[in-house]
């Protein structure tokens, strides 16, 4: 599975330009069947494989057997799939890309130092677009740090900022500097904000009463960030005014399985291989 938008069986690696192209690799392999798929549709797979030892549930509200389900985890970018059953009960996975969608200030915070950081990511991201994947993410947790050294200058501890340029500005020193009141705290307090604020907007979009499933390298290392006593993930996913109480009634997990990819791949696998042999062409 890799990390890429794409249309049947071509797709792009967005962040670094590759293609892959699984007709090329069936005919250079020599494998007679080759689906390339998106990282997480490979994640959506994989959450029909989790049982209730591989998460940790963070709300009360009741799973709807049957219902969609939707995926969302933040890591080196922000990764999203939604996933939908059939007549039959069986489930299909479909990618998206919502973590590059247009990045909008949140009101949660003070909207003048949202409006200023959303300024200075433009300018940071251009050409490209700033999306929602320039907070959050781990290049986000980067970008959120430098917008808030470049703001504050007075706060910047000059250890930490030290070694955050000798890192090549590493997220990893972000996270094990988060002391109280610092700007690396500040930092995070922004990431879990927009994560849990666009947990929220995907809830609205999907109603996944089958529930949210919470991926990624960073919310396991931040599981204690996001949850804690603060809840400022779970605060921003409900904040959602008028249709608050929709958000509420769709359960939310952590994923504490580190193999969703592997064991998407896996189903999928099975998948084309039951379709080959019963003669059905297999659905791309």
């Amino acid at each position: 599975d890799m990390g890429m938008p794409g249309v049947t069986n071509l797709r792009c690696v967005a962040n670094i330009g590759w293609v892959a192209d699984a007709d090329d690799i069936q005919e250079r392999c020599g494998i007679r069947r080759v689906e390339v798929v998106n990282d997480f549709v490979a994640q959506g797979y994989g959450a029909l494989t989790l049982g209730e030892e591989d998460v940790i549930c963070i709300n009360n509200a009741p799973i709807k057997k049957g219902a969609p389900m939707a995926c969302i985890g933040a890591g080196t970018g922000l990764g999203v799939c939604f996933v939908t059953p059939d007549a039959a009960g069986t489930y299909t996975v479909w990618p998206s890309e919502v973590g590059h969608a247009e990045l909008a200030p949140r009101s949660i915070r003070g909207l003048d130092e949202q409006f200023e950081m959303l300024k200075y990511l433009r300018i940071k991201c251009a050409p490209r677009k700033c999306v929602v994947e320039s907070v959050v993410s781990g290049n986000g947790i980067r970008n959120v740090y430098d917008f808030l050294a470049h703001h504050y200058p007075g706060r910047v501890d000059a250890e930490t900022h030290r070694e955050f340029v000798a890192t090549d500005r590493d997220c990893e020193v972000v996270m094990r500097r988060a002391t109280p009141g610092s700007l690396c705290e500040e930092t995070l307090q922004i990431f879990a904000e927009y994560y849990g604020a666009e947990a929220g907007d995907l809830a609205i979009r999907f109603q996944p009463y089958r529930g949210i499933y919470l991926t990624g390298g960073l919310t396991l290392k931040l599981h204690d960030y996001l949850f804690g006593k603060d809840e400022a993930f779970m605060r921003n996913y409900y904040n959602k005014g008028l249709v608050e109480a929709i958000v509420r009634q769709v359960p939310v997990f952590i994923v504490k399985t580190e193999d969703m990819g592997m064991r998407g791949a896996h189903v999928l696998a099975v998948r084309l291989l039951l379709q080959a042999r019963s003669g059905n062409k297999p659905v791309t």
